[in-house]
């Protein structure tokens, strides 16, 4: 018996109740200037620890392998890990990064402690609607956390918010979350990644 869609209906509802008041809760804590946009002092290459988080479904992971691969090329300093769920781990090993995931719904509590005891320098939240990943964010400790903004329950949490464009192409709106590090290009499209650095190449 596949038990694959009540897990993620549990994480789902988790998210919308927990989540959303935790969400409230942490806003609330926050200083006047963690509420408002500051500006992006560390240059990239300087860059030590930086957090990407997608948590969700296997085609929006894939679209954002072109992401991370940017951000390692642009960082060459930096050790980055990807929060995500156990089933999109399979996708990080065929982009031979299977080293950088850290899965946060098979043990939560090792993940939790994993995800703080890094004290990552940014963190770039992928995810468009749900709370959990806006609380990732900012239990990571980065002082620079971006988000898009879609949700009001959560946008507190971010120190730079990014627009979210319901109808454009979901690879196009990751590309937006790096504006705030400056690097003044994009990562390219998928189909470019998927050729030159899958093992089966190009079709």
């Amino acid at each position: 018996m596949n038990c694959l869609p009540n897990r993620i209906f549990f994480l789902k509802l988790t998210d919308a109740v927990i989540g959303s008041a935790l969400c409230r809760l942490l806003s609330r804590s926050l200083s006047w200037r963690d509420h408002h946009e500051v500006p992006m002092r560390i240059p990239p290459d300087r860059l030590e620890r930086i957090l990407v988080i997608r948590p969700g479904g296997i085609g929006d992971m894939i679209l954002l392998l072109p992401l991370i691969k940017f951000i390692q090329d642009r960082c060459p300093r930096a050790s980055v890990h990807v929060v995500c769920e156990k089933r999109n781990v399979p996708v990080l090993e065929l982009a031979g990064m299977a080293d950088k995931a850290l899965i946060y719904d098979s043990n939560p509590f090792l993940f939790l402690a994993r995800l703080i005891r890094h004290k990552y320098d940014v963190a770039i939240d992928s995810e468009q609607f749900h709370h959990f990943s806006a609380i990732f964010a900012l239990l990571s400790g980065a002082p620079f956390r971006i988000g898009f903004k879609v949700n009001p329950i959560r946008n507190p949490l971010y120190t730079h918010l990014i627009g979210y464009d319901l109808d454009g192409l979901e690879s196009a709106q990751f590309e937006r979350l790096l504006e705030p590090l400056g690097f003044g290009e994009s990562p390219g499209g998928i189909a470019g990644f998927l050729s030159s650095h899958l093992p089966f190449g190009p079709a």
